[in-house]
C-alpha cells in the first residue's frame, strides 16, 4: 500500500521547569521521501540535532495513509 505522507519529528529535551517538570518541545518535518530508509531518516534527525542547544530526546517517522478511498 502506499501511503499519502510522511514526516520526521523531532522531541527535544529543554530542561526543566519550576515544578521540575521535564520541558519537552518538538518539530515537525513533512514531506519526507517515499524512498527514505530508516537509517537515512535517522541520519537526518541527528544532524538536525546537532544544530541545536537542546537535546534531542525522540525521533518519530509518521506514515499517513487516507484508509478512505
Amino acid at each position: 500500500m502506499a501511503f499519502d505522507s510522511a514526516r520526521l519529528k523531532i522531541t527535544f529535551d529543554c530542561g526543566y521547569d519550576d515544578d521540575g517538570k521535564t520541558i519537552l518541545m518538538s518539530k515537525s518535518y513533512s514531506d519526507v521521501h517515499e524512498g527514505a530508509s530508516e537509517e537515512k531518516i535517522k541520519e537526518v534527525a541527528n544532524a538536525i540535532a546537532d544544530l541545536c542547544k537542546h537535546e534531542k530526546s525522540e525521533v518519530l517517522h509518521i506514515v499517513s495513509n487516507n484508509i478512505t478511498h
